[in-house]
Parts: C-alpha cells; structure tokens; sequence
C-alpha cells in the first residue's frame, strides 16, 4: 500500500476585501500558503515548486489580500522548498476577522491559456463615460468621511502632516507635478519590502513626481527606524529617497485610508496634476498606471469602474463570508453551494466562489462533483504551475473512490512539468503519483527517478517514495 504523506489542499481565497490589505482591486493576487506540520513557518507558494529562472513564468506582483479556508479536518501539507521565482511583494499586513478559519495564502492571475485548453474570457467590458471630479470636501468633513467615500475621480483631500521629518515638505499639490502618497508603518513588512523601489522610481522620475510616505506613528518612532539596518552597510535613511512624514493625529489617514474604505498597508494614491485622485492601489502595482498618468495616457474611467466592481465584490464576499461558517457548521452544504454559484454568476471574471466551492463539496462528500469545478480552475490557471500541481495533487492522492478523473490530473500535472522545464520536484512527483496511480507503474517510475535527480530538501522522502514504487512494478 502506497503511504506517502499527502499535501494539505489549502483553498486560496484572493479576498482584498477580507483582508485590511489594499491592492489593485482587479490584481489581487494570491501568494501566501501557511503550513502547520513538519515545523515549517509559512510558505510563499501553494506548491512550493521551484519555478527556473529561465522558464519566465510570470508571479504575483501586489497586494495580497487572500486567505485559506479550512472547513474541516485535512491531511498534512507535504512541506516543500521556497520558490525561486521573481520577487514577489508579501501580503500587507493585516488583522482579519473572521467566523471562519482563515490563514492568509497566495495566486496570480495567469496568462492566457498556451494549448490546449480554452482559456475562460470574462465578458468584454464596456467602456464607461469620462467621470467628472467632484468638487473638494470642506477639510472638516474630509476628516470623517466615511469608509468609501474616496474613490477613483474624486479631488485629493489636502495633507494634514504633524511633522515632515525627511525629503521635502508639501504645502498643497502642485498642478506641475504628480503626487504618489503611500500610507506605511515602520512595523510593516510589505511596506519595507516596497521601499526601495519607490526610492528607485523618485530617482528616475525626478521632479515629474513627488513621492510622500506617511505614517501614524510617532515621529520619534521613524526617526529611530531610520537609523536601523535596511541592508548591510545601509541604513534605512540611506534607502529612502522621498518624502517621510508623521501623521501622529491621523487627520490625513482618515481624509484618505478611511474615506477610501482601505484598512491595510502599504496603500499608495496618485494624485494627478489636475488635483484628482487617479489610481489606488498597492505600491508594488504603481509602475503602470503611474506611467501612463505621466504619458497623459491613463483611463480614470475604466480605472473607477474597476475599482467600484471591485468594492461591490468585496460587499458581496463579506456577506457570503459572514454566513458560510454557519453552513459548514451545520452542514447546509446546499445553501453554501448556491451563495456560491450565485457569486460565480454575478462575478464570472472571479475564482474564489469556484475554489471555495471545490471545498465545500468535498466537505460534504460529492467527490464527482468537484470535477467540473477543478476542469474550469485548471483551464483558467493553465500558467501557473503551483496551482496546476496541486490541482493533480488533489484528485490523485487526496481523493478515494474508482471515479476519479486521472486524466484531469495528469493534463494539470503535465503542464505544470512543462512549465517548470522539468526542473521542479514536486511537479516531477506529482506526475509520477498520478501515473501510478493510473496503474502505469513504468511512467511512475521513470517521472519519480527524475524528481529524485534534482536537488532539493524532500529527495529523501522521493526517494523512498521511488522505492515503493519499484517495488510496486516486480
């Protein structure tokens, strides 16, 4: 009997809405997984494949506002090694409440399909009439607007800063000039992970942009993490090339993150030459839309569009979260199953109902209906060789019973070997668990006799998993 340790199915839930984390509303990306066994920490990757620098496939770059749901017990998470892929920015930080267990986790949004599969296009989206800037808000209310009531058209609130303790300080936006005003903390991993490339795109851009980093701590706080260690022989004041400020009262946190209906950081605004509040995002998604608002090339219609469907999805996630924990705990697998499938409809660009979905009926036993589900994700992430591989993982080991749809697994596990060039080991063993597991020992063998020839820290479970099979072929 084959006892290999199976890895933990965890559902990625690309929630920006969950989290107290702000990202391009329509970029979320998914990228954070979290193991409880074998010691590991958390881990950066659903799979943990080591994806070759040479493949050039493309990561998560933003905000990652997502997290795992666990509706019930599951097998361990095979632990796996980090990733060498492009870098990739953390999750903001992020404070989430939920009824239920959530873990943060990671995923991107994939390419189009390469073959064969059909990729899933979302319908075509009209473009809406240009929006008209509304006019300032009096500073008073500004300052207790409520959560949403900043948004994508609207005037930039002015600055309230309580102390300018480095760059140069703004009195009022300059109509020759761009603004970028990012929300940080010196407690705040992604904000520090940031830093160095809005340093870069201040050096690059010059006068064209002023970027201005504020935070609600004390302004002694900053100073001291200034003095602190960014890199060997650099400090973090070396790293910083714009405008730090203290907002000790919060004023100017409230006219922008609250009035904006944002809870996480880092959070960036751009605020045009014209005053308007162009773009709002996570910092690690700015290159973009900051270019094309200098090239006088940026959509702020199409922009506020996407942001406001964004803000509804969140809506509509939040109420959905509110209520599926109930479900599960009572086992009302039927009304989880049709929220669900109600949000695909509404949200068909969106693969969070799917995924949930592919838990909630394995939860509740209905194996051969997952198999629809984990058809459309497949096609939808045929680029991303994590997903792929757990896909097949899934069906291959974590799934009992004669129905199970190995010809899925292998099309999943296939493409996430090819799109690793063959240089990643788990996807190397998990083709070789779905071979085997299609009875063709021979395959099995020659795909885990591959997994085993790479470096890695798990060869040695591979290699006794290699041994189970070769005596599975005498």
């Amino acid at each position: 009997m084959l006892t290999l340790r199976p890895r933990r199915f965890w559902l990625l839930l690309v929630a920006p809405i969950l989290v107290v984390g702000c990202g391009g509303p329509s970029q979320t990306t998914l990228d954070k997984a979290s193991s409880e066994t074998e010691g590991l920490a958390s881990s950066r990757k659903l799979a943990e494949i080591d994806v070759p620098e040479s493949v050039g496939v493309e990561t998560a770059a933003g905000a990652v506002d997502s997290y795992d749901v666990q509706l019930g017990p599951k097998p361990s998470l095979r632990p796996v090694s980090q990733a060498k892929t492009e870098a990739m920015p953390q999750a903001a930080a992020s404070v989430p409440a939920a009824e239920v267990t959530l873990k943060p986790a990671t995923v991107k949004t994939p390419p189009a399909p390469l073959a064969p599969p059909t990729a899933l296009k979302p319908p075509a989206a009209v473009k809406p009439a240009a929006i008209q800037p509304s006019a300032a808000r009096p500073p008073a209310i500004d300052a207790l607007a409520d959560n949403g009531s900043l948004t994508i058209g609207d005037r930039a609130p002015q600055l309230e800063i309580v102390s300018w303790l480095k760059g140069t300080e703004v009195d009022g936006f300059d109509d020759s000039k761009v603004y970028v005003v990012e929300f940080w903390a010196t407690w705040c991993g992604p904000c520090k992970m940031n830093m160095p490339h809005l340093s870069q795109l201040q050096q690059e851009l010059g006068d064209q942009v002023q970027f201005i980093g504020i935070s609600d701590e004390p302004a002694e706080k900053i100073s001291d993490f200034f003095a602190t260690d960014a890199a060997p022989g650099k400090t973090w004041d070396d790293v910083l090339q714009y405008t730090i400020a203290a907002d000790r009262n919060k004023s100017t946190k409230l006219r922008y993150m609250q009035a904006a209906g944002e809870r996480g950081i880092p959070c960036a605004f751009i605020v045009g030459r014209d005053g308007i509040v162009q773009w709002i995002g996570h910092p690690a998604q700015i290159d973009r839309p900051l270019a094309a608002i200098l090239e006088g090339d940026w959509d702020i219609a199409a922009a506020r569009t996407t942001r406001d469907k964004a803000k509804r999805y969140e809506m509509a996630f939040n109420a959905l979260r509110a209520r599926m924990g109930g479900w599960i705990k009572s086992k009302d697998f039927a009304a989880a199953i049709g929220a669900l499938d109600a949000m695909a409809v509404e949200f068909p660009e969106r693969n969070e109902p799917l995924m949930i979905k592919l838990e909630v009926l394995r939860e509740a036993g209905q194996f051969a209906e997952t198999y629809p589900v984990i058809d459309t994700l497949v096609e939808r992430q045929w680029d991303d060789p994590n997903m792929l591989s757990q896909f097949a993982w899934l069906i291959a080991a974590e799934t009992k019973g004669e129905d199970r749809d190995l010809d899925l697994a292998l099309k999943a596990a296939l493409r996430s070997v090819e799109l690793t060039n063959e240089k990643a080991p788990i996807a190397l063993d998990t083709a070789a668990r779905v071979y085997f597991e299609k009875g063709n020992v021979e395959e099995a063998i020659q795909w885990q006799t591959k997994a085993t020839a790479l470096p890695g820290k798990f060869q040695e479970e591979m290699l006794k998993t290699l041994e189970i099979y070769q005596q599975s072929g005498k």
